[in-house]
């Protein structure tokens, strides 16, 4: 029996097949026409190029988070402030973004590690809830965080995002310092790919809509560090310290693509998915990808017992 090559379907052929296609709270969305759930092998495999035809083909630009830094920078002459600085870079250019939130960097009180107003560790800072960075956390819809006194913790869950930004040409700065994360509807997808000529509206159009009711699964803070060559930043935490942190992050209800979301998308939660290629099966009793028949592949496809 041949095996069926490794080749990523076009989203042309997803679409005509019947499946739905979305870019959804800067997340890939993919809803199979039975509407059992996507093999989460079969999404791992592909998913990186889904994303980059679906920008190809709209012309849109999309970011992911990098990392941070956290340091005292210069705000004005003379004077410093405590700040993290936060890089963005985009899939279709390389081209990179940064912004900047003002954040603290010393001890609030004494503690057995340092007096108060003593420097804390490299990467670790605290916020309180008038401060930007959280009103940004906030606007991507995920949830309230009880402790910001170790806000350095939670920073890789903005690597979950595709964001669609505003960027300043001279400075490279992020323009209001708006993280707006990328949508694309599944109406939209299906006109630009199976009839071009009926989009009227820009897939753009709808990235400026607001966030606050997309609700996400859980996610771990290790896999969200940054996942390109290099060392990894200091951010890249082994522990979350809010315990409710993972369950206020899952959804309440199952809304439109979300079942799909929910159990073939948690990988979408694993920090830049876009370029990682340590992708590992789900069980060592089933074949990968790459090495299953396309009849087994759409046995698996449409078994919904095997991907509970």
């Amino acid at each position: 029996m041949q095996k069926h090559p490794t080749k990523t379907p076009s989203v042309k052929d997803l679409l005509k097949r019947g499946d739905k296609i979305a870019i959804t709270g800067g997340k890939l969305v993919i809803e199979a026409k039975s509407g059992k759930p996507v093999p989460i092998d079969w999404l791992k495999t592909h998913k990186a190029q889904i994303i980059n035809e679906i920008l190809r083909t709209s012309g849109l630009e999309a970011y992911e988070y990098l990392d941070y830094t956290a340091n005292k920078y210069t705000v004005e002459k003379g004077k410093k402030s405590g700040g993290v600085h936060m890089s963005f870079r985009s899939l279709k250019s390389g081209k990179m973004a940064r912004v900047y939130f003002n954040v603290n960097l010393t001890r609030q009180r004494n503690t057995k590690h340092g007096l108060k107003g003593s420097a804390l560790p490299k990467g670790h800072f605290w916020i309180t809830k008038n401060h930007d960075l959280y009103n940004a956390w906030l606007s991507l819809g995920l949830p309230p965080l009880k402790r910001l006194s170790s806000m350095h913790d939670y920073m890789g869950h903005f690597g979950q995002f595709l964001y669609n930004l505003d960027i300043d040409p001279k400075t490279s700065k992020i323009i209001d310092k708006k993280l707006k994360t990328l949508e694309i509807t599944a109406e939209q997808l299906r006109k630009l790919f199976l009839d071009p000529s009926a989009s009227t509206e820009s897939p753009s159009s709808t990235s400026t809509q607001k966030n606050q009711n997309h609700q996400y699964n859980t996610v771990q803070v290790p896999d969200n560090c940054r996942t390109t060559p290099g060392q990894l930043p200091d951010n890249c935490r082994t522990t979350v310290p809010d315990n409710d942190l993972s369950a206020a992050l899952m959804p309440p209800g199952l809304q439109p693509f979300s079942s799909t979301y929910v159990r073939s998308h948690e990988l979408s939660n694993q920090g830049n998915a876009y370029t990682r290629d340590n992708v590992y099966p789900l069980s060592t009793n089933e074949k990968s990808v790459q090495d299953q028949t396309l009849e087994e592949w759409l046995d698996a496809y449409n078994a919904p017992d095997d991907f509970g």
